[in-house]
C-alpha cells in the first residue's frame, strides 16, 4: 500500500509523525496509532499551472453557439465589466435539448440499475418514455393477485409504492411547468401552449403512462388511473386521470404533494424565459429519481412474480454511487441488500456504465451551449465595435478595447482538462511576486498538444487575465491557480488515506474503535477532492469515525 499523492507538503503532519516514530524508536510506551476524527468540511482542489504571458489591448467577444440574436444588451461607446452579459440568443431549442439529454441518462442510469438488477427488466413494464415521460410504465397499485405475498414482502413493495409516488410528486412539480413553458408535448414537438392533450397539455403534463402519474401516485383506483395511465391517447378522458388522481382539472389540482405547494406555486407561471440552468437541473434530478424509482419497484414487482418472495431489496443507485445531473438525491431503497438471485451480467453492466458515461457527456455538452448563448465581456472596457443585431445572426462580434489585460498560454493534461471548461476563475501571479489577479479561462484546445498524444497528451489553453497595471510583462511567465473541484461532506487528512500498490486500484483508510485501539480495520473508500492537507470521502466512511494517521511500529518511511 501506499498514500495518497498530493502535490502540498504538509510540515506540521510530517513533524507530528516523525516525532511519534522517534518516541517508539526510543522505546516510549503509548498508543499504537496516531488518529484523527473523521469531520465535515469542504475541500477546494486546485491545479498549478505555468504560462506565457502575451499583453492585449482589446478582445473580440464571439458566441461559440449558433442561433438567432435574441437581445443586444450594449451599445459602441459603453463601458464594460469582465464578465457582463453582451448579448444573447433564442435559446428554447438549447433547453430542450438539456431536457432531451436529461431524457437519456436517466433512461441509461436506469438500464444501468436493470443490468445490475436483471429481474427488475421483467414483468412488462418499467424504464423507458419520451422526453416528458417519468422513466415507466402501468405501476402496480397492488401486490399479484394470484400471489400471497408474506408481511416483510409487503412492506418492501409498498415502500416502493411510496417512492414512485414521492418522485412523481417531484417531477410534477419540478418538471410540468418547465414544459409548458417550453411547448413541449411527450415526442418532444413543439406544438403550442394547449400540447396534444386538449385543456390541461395532456401527456406532457402529467407525463402520461410513463410519468406513472395516474391513481397509484395519488390515492387513485386499482387500475393507476384508468385501464391504461392515460396510454395511447396520453392523458386521454377529460382529465388525465380524472378523479383517480385526486385532484381538479389540471393533474392533481391542489390537493397534490402539499409539501411542494410552494415550489409548485412558484413554477407555476413561469415562461420560458424564466427558466434557469437551476431549474433545468432540478428537473434533471427529479427525471433520474423517477426512472429509478419505477426500476426499483419493477424489481420487486417481478421478483414476488419470478421467485416468490422478494429476496432482497435494491439500492437505485447499483453497486457503485451514481452522478447526478444537478447535485441532487436518489431515490431511496428501502433497505439494503441484494435484488434478486438472477444472473448479473458482467459485460451487460459495463455497456450499461459506458451508456452512463456517454449520456452525461452528452448532458455536459447540452448544458455548456446552453451557458454559452449568453455572450459575456472576457475583459472590462469599452465597446469599440459592435456587429450583431437583434434578429440577425450569431456570426457577428463585439469588441471590447480593454483597460488591461494579459493572455496567459498554459497546458493541461487530459485528466485535468475533464474537470475544466471555458468560463472557470483563474488566478495568477507574476513570478517572484506576491501580487494576486484575476481572470477566466477563455480557450482549451481539443487536439493534444503535438508530441503528447497517447496516454498522457497535454491540451493547450489561454486564460485571459485582469491587469491594469501591467505586473505581467508581454513574454514573462505567469504562476496560474485554478480550481478543478470542490466537494462538501466527510474530510479526512490526506495521510489517513491509502492507495493499493496498483495504482488506483483500490483506496482505502484504517478504522479504529477508539484512541488506544490495537487493531484497525481497512475499509474502501471513495475520493473526490484533495486540497489543502485534505481528502474529500464521498463513500465508505462516515464522520465521527477514527482514521489512522500513522501506526508507530511501521519502519519510517522512506520519503
Amino acid at each position: 500500500m501506499k498514500r495518497l499523492k498530493i502535490s502540498l507538503a504538509i510540515a506540521a503532519a510530517i513533524a507530528l509523525v516523525l516525532g511519534v516514530w522517534s518516541a517508539a524508536s526510543a522505546g516510549a510506551t503509548g498508543p499504537r496509532f496516531v488518529v484523527a476524527l473523521a469531520d465535515t468540511g469542504s475541500v477546494q482542489q486546485t491545479y498549478s499551472a505555468q504560462g506565457t504571458v502575451a499583453r492585449v489591448d482589446a478582445m473580440d467577444a464571439t458566441f461559440t453557439v449558433s442561433g438567432t440574436v435574441k437581445k443586444v444588451n450594449v451599445s459602441i461607446g459603453d463601458e464594460v465589466k469582465a464578465g457582463d452579459i453582451l448579448a444573447s440568443l433564442e435559446n428554447d431549442d438549447l433547453k430542450i435539448a438539456v431536457l432531451e439529454a436529461q431524457t437519456q441518462l436517466a433512461e441509461a442510469e436506469a438500464d444501468l440499475y436493470s443490468a445490475q438488477h436483471p429481474s427488475s427488466s421483467g414483468g412488462g413494464f418499467g424504464g423507458g418514455g419520451g422526453i416528458s415521460g417519468g422513466g415507466g410504465g402501468s405501476t402496480p397499485t397492488q401486490p399479484p393477485s394470484a400471489l400471497n405475498p408474506d408481511t416483510d414482502d409487503l412492506k418492501q413493495l409498498y415502500a416502493a409504492i411510496a417512492a414512485v409516488n414521492v418522485a412523481t410528486d417531484e417531477w410534477q412539480v419540478k418538471c410540468d411547468p418547465i414544459y409548458d413553458a417550453l411547448h413541449v408535448t411527450e415526442d418532444g414537438d413543439d406544438t403550442g401552449a394547449e400540447g396534444s392533450g386538449g385543456d390541461d397539455n395532456g401527456g406532457s403534463d402529467n407525463g402520461g403512462g410513463s410519468d406513472n402519474g395516474g391513481g397509484s401516485d395519488n390515492g387513485g383506483g386499482s387500475d393507476n388511473g384508468g385501464s391504461d395511465n392515460g396510454g395511447d391517447d396520453n392523458g386521454g378522458g377529460s382529465d388525465n386521470g380524472g378523479d383517480d388522481n385526486d385532484g381538479g382539472s389540471d393533474n392533481g389540482g391542489g390537493d397534490e404533494g402539499d409539501g411542494d405547494e410552494s415550489d409548485a406555486e412558484q413554477l407555476a407561471s413561469i415562461t420560458a424565459d424564466d427558466i434557469t440552468s437551476e431549474d433545468l437541473a432540478a428537473c434533471g434530478d427529479a427525471r433520474v429519481n423517477l426512472a429509478l424509482a419505477n426500476a426499483v419497484l419493477a424489481d420487486y414487482y417481478n421478483q414476488l412474480i419470478t421467485n416468490g418472495t422478494i429476496e432482497g431489496s435494491a439500492d437505485p443507485s447499483g453497486e457503485e454511487e451514481q452522478p447526478s445531473s444537478g447535485g441532487g438525491s436518489r431515490v431511496p431503497s428501502a433497505s439494503g441488500g441484494s435484488s434478486s438471485s438472477s444472473s448479473v451480467s458482467e459485460s451487460a453492466v459495463a455497456r450499461a456504465k459506458a451508456s452512463v458515461l456517454e449520456a452525461e457527456q452528452a448532458l455536459a455538452d447540452a448544458e455548456d451551449d446552453l451557458a454559452e448563448s449568453e455572450l459575456k465581456a472576457p475583459i472590462s472596457g469599452t465597446v469599440g465595435a459592435l456587429s450583431l443585431t437583434k434578429g440577425g445572426s450569431s456570426t457577428g462580434t463585439v469588441t471590447i478595447i480593454g483597460e488591461g489585460a494579459a493572455k496567459v498560454t498554459f497546458s493541461l493534461p487530459l485528466k485535468i482538462r475533464k474537470l475544466l471548461k471555458v468560463g472557470d476563475a483563474v488566478t495568477a501571479s507574476p513570478v517572484g511576486g506576491t501580487a494576486t489577479l484575476t481572470g477566466s479561462i477563455t480557450t482549451i484546445s481539443d487536439l493534444e498538444v503535438s508530441g503528447t498524444a497517447g496516454d498522457n497528451p497535454s491540451y493547450s489553453a489561454e486564460a485571459l487575465i485582469e491587469d491594469p497595471d501591467a505586473l505581467l510583462p508581454e513574454g514573462s511567465t505567469a504562476l496560474l491557480s485554478l480550481v478543478v473541484r470542490t466537494a462538501d461532506g466527510v474530510v479526512v487528512p490526506v495521510s489517513a488515506v491509502y492507495t493499493s500498490d496498483e495504482e488506483g486500484l483500490e483506496t482505502t483508510v484504517r478504522v479504529v474503535a477508539d484512541e488506544n485501539a490495537t487493531e484497525y480495520e481497512t475499509v474502501p473508500v471513495t475520493v473526490g477532492a484533495v486540497g489543502g492537507g485534505y481528502a474529500h470521502i464521498s463513500d465508505g466512511l462516515e464522520a465521527g469515525q477514527l482514521v489512522v494517521l500513522a501506526d508507530t511500529t511501521e519502519p519510517l518511511p522512506e520519503s
